[in-house]
């Protein structure tokens, strides 16, 4: 789910804070509720699902909701991980999934040629679950509803700059629809995220508020007759509006990204995946020249 927003308020020649650069930053995009290809499709009935991320990505520029692009001297690198557990059952004969994720990883920010820190270590799990009025295996498709629930218990410290925690609660309701006709797939996925207040916010403990962050993801995909799945797709998001005491801070959650993945399933129940992405337009925050991972699945 989406970002959470420090702040600081060290003045830049740019006419913004450096809370505003820092506010994308807390826990890199542990926020976004991003939907890999078959992100919705159902498992078995009684079956289990272990997922494991790894990944990370560089955005050399950062763009503010109003104002000129700051580029020179500007780098933030991400490593991010993220384990997923996942069990199938049944609920007056439709299927119902709960899921558990805990991300990790760390982060590295200099803006303007100034090195503002690393920081690394968890950051805020969650639970979802998911129900699909339509389910459809005959004729491929399927339609489903996730509620999440992010909780702060993630690495957070007011006194710095950098988090990977977020230190507030967030929920985010997903609707997503997949239709295949033989080896192709189309997937719809559209969620909502809203953002509790963090009054913890930097050094003096401001109030962080955010407004909601809307996310709409289209997939299309073609499987081969060898076990391989090439992916295409885009993520647009928008909202996101912050504001510091009531202040806006020029932080939002508005980009176009472009995505491609591949999976292979090495054994009839373990599944390789693995995505890059690029930010094609942002306002409001930094602009990733690439985002990437790679995912090892194991159905049980």
């Amino acid at each position: 789910m989406h970002t959470s927003q420090c702040a600081c308020r060290l003045s830049l020649r740019a006419g913004f804070t450096l809370s505003l650069a820092l506010g994308a930053v807390c826990a890199n995009n542990a926020y976004a509720v991003d939907a890999s290809p078959g992100a919705y499709i159902p498992i078995p009935v009684g079956s289990n699902l272990a997922l494991l991320y790894l990944g990370g990505g560089k955005a050399g520029e950062f763009q503010p909701d109003h104002g000129h692009a700051v580029s020179k001297g500007t780098e933030l690198k991400t490593r991010m991980g993220l384990v997923r557990l996942f069990h199938m059952f049944e609920v007056a004969q439709h299927r119902v999934q709960l899921q558990f994720g805990l991300p990790f990883g760390s982060q590295d920010l200099t803006f303007n040629g100034r090195k503002i820190g690393h920081e690394s270590g968890l950051s805020d799990p969650y639970i979802a679950a998911t129900f699909w009025p339509i389910d459809d295996p005959e004729h491929k498709r399927y339609l489903s509803f996730t509620g999440y629930m992010l909780f702060p218990t993630g690495a957070y410290d007011s006194k710095q700059s950098l988090n990977m925690g977020n230190n507030r609660y967030a929920h985010a309701i997903v609707a997503a629809y997949s239709q295949a006709w033989g080896p192709w797939r189309l997937e719809l996925n559209q969620d909502v995220t809203w953002y509790g207040d963090n009054n913890q916010s930097g050094a003096d403990n401001r109030r962080l508020k955010q407004d909601p962050t809307f996310n709409f993801q289209p997939w299309v995909s073609y499987s081969f007759d060898n076990k391989v799945t090439t992916s295409l797709g885009i993520a647009r998001t928008w909202g996101g509006e912050s504001t510091l005491d009531g202040e806006p801070t020029g932080r939002r959650t508005d980009y176009l990204r472009a995505r491609a993945g591949i999976g292979y399933w090495l054994r009839k129940n373990v599944h390789l995946y693995t995505e890059i992405n690029r930010d094609l337009e942002v306002r409001g925050g930094y602009k990733f020249d690439y985002t990437g991972f790679v995912r090892l699945g194991v159905l049980f």
